[in-house]
């Protein structure tokens, strides 16, 4: 932390309880409240752009989760959803010193409007849904697993109008690509993910060598869950799409 700038700061309380319903059930509860203090963050946009700076914010962090474990014989699952809102609150007094230091601004003439963001900041990592189904089967000599995840997408500053340029006489050349107006900062989100992995291993003995073989595939279903999008010029950047795979690990 520079010298003379507070230090960031958070408070947490967590709930939780634990049922064992059965031998072979177990439900988990959870909820938390997070309390933040003096964080950093990127300053709002400008209509044409991040201006680059950082901004001191406050802000929270809560959410909820419920897990079911079940075991039984050779099967063994888990199954879960969780709920989270993370949200930076900048106050007004913050505002203004961030506006103030703007190029071109003050606290009285803004560089940026002030309702480019109303005070609330969407952080990147802020995902309100998520659920997940682990699987995973023991048979004599061979061990199946299956993992389904799906979600909320990430959030996304959303560019609302840009201009393109072409070279005198030529329109294949890719242009040059101008932003002219953007939406507030992260209010926007990409389309929700799901992704199915599978993984069988096989495990051979040849005393003292023994040879784990395992085959899989990641995002089994081949749906186009997306990393992020880029807007100038229009493109969407995918996650990983269908991998498969095969690993073999020898111990002696």
């Amino acid at each position: 932390v520079p010298k003379g700038q507070p230090i960031p700061a958070a408070r947490e309380s967590v709930w939780g309880v634990t049922w064992d319903a059965q031998r072979t059930i177990r439900w988990q509860a959870e909820a938390f409240y997070r309390d933040y203090q003096n964080l950093l963050i990127p300053a709002p946009s400008s209509p044409v752009g991040r201006l680059g700076r950082g901004i001191r914010s406050g802000g929270y962090a809560r959410g909820a989760s419920l897990e079911v474990h079940v075991r039984q014989d050779r099967l063994t699952l888990r199954s879960g959803y969780a709920f989270q809102q993370v949200r930076y609150q900048i106050g007004q007094a913050a505002q203004a010193a961030w506006l103030a230091s703007t190029p071109g601004g003050s606290a009285d003439q803004p560089a940026a409007p002030t309702d480019a963001w109303g005070g609330q900041v969407i952080p990147p990592h802020d995902r309100p849904h998520h659920g997940v189904v682990d699987i995973d089967w023991v048979l004599e000599h061979l061990r199946i697993g299956a993992s389904l995840r799906a979600g909320s997408g990430a959030p996304l500053e959303r560019i609302d109008g840009y201009t393109r340029t072409y070279p005198a006489g030529q329109l294949t050349d890719p242009g040059t690509w101008t932003t002219v107006g953007r939406s507030s900062l992260d209010t926007d989100r990409l389309p929700a993910y799901a992704r199915l992995d599978i993984r069988a291993q096989r495990t051979f003995t040849f005393d003292p060598l023994t040879i784990a073989v395992t085959m899989g595939g990641f995002n089994l279903l081949d749906r186009q869950n997306l990393l992020t999008y880029e807007y100038l010029p229009p493109t969407e950047i995918p996650q990983l799409e269908r991998t498969l795979y095969i690993d073999v690990v020898l111990t002696w």
